[in-house]
């Protein structure tokens, strides 16, 4: 995973996060180890259903199903990496080219979003010790609280 800063105004960020191919499909081919034993496709036995054959059917929704859990953990490890907090759930921005997705839907190119939040300010705690209060006193004359409770 690459992070790259794109803005940093102030208290609003614009982080770009490239997540490699070959990781996405490294947990493409993870999450299709998990599911090979619970697919039940007609013509073959339970957890029996070839590799190729589950990929064919349901590859695509497989990876879009990595994709998302791949931005969601980058993500929030990006932020965790920078030390920033964010004061709401960052804006993710993926690409918008159709021809891109489908790159990164086949395994072909690398995946590289956006990511927009704003960080809670740092707030440093001050030493109380270190404080001194002076404490005002005043002087009220008796005829000045007659006056005033009458």
């Amino acid at each position: 995973m690459q992070v790259d800063v794109q803005k940093s105004d102030g208290l609003m960020r614009q982080l770009k996060v490239v997540v490699p191919a070959a990781e996405l499909n490294q947990r493409f081919a993870a999450r299709i180890d998990e599911v090979k034993g619970q697919v039940q496709i007609k013509g073959f036995r339970k957890g029996k259903v070839p590799l190729s054959h589950i990929k064919k059917v349901y590859g695509r929704s497989l990876m879009v199903e990595v994709m998302q859990a791949a931005v969601e953990e980058t993500s929030r490890k990006a932020m965790v990496d920078r030390e920033e907090r964010p004061a709401m759930q960052p804006k993710i921005d993926l690409p918008e080219d159709s021809a891109e997705i489908e790159k990164v839907i086949d395994g072909k190119a690398d995946l590289a979003y956006g990511m927009t939040f704003e960080v809670l300010p740092k707030i440093q705690i001050a030493d109380f010790a270190a404080l001194k209060l002076e404490r005002m006193v005043a002087d009220v004359e008796d005829s000045a609280v007659d006056k005033a409770v009458s």
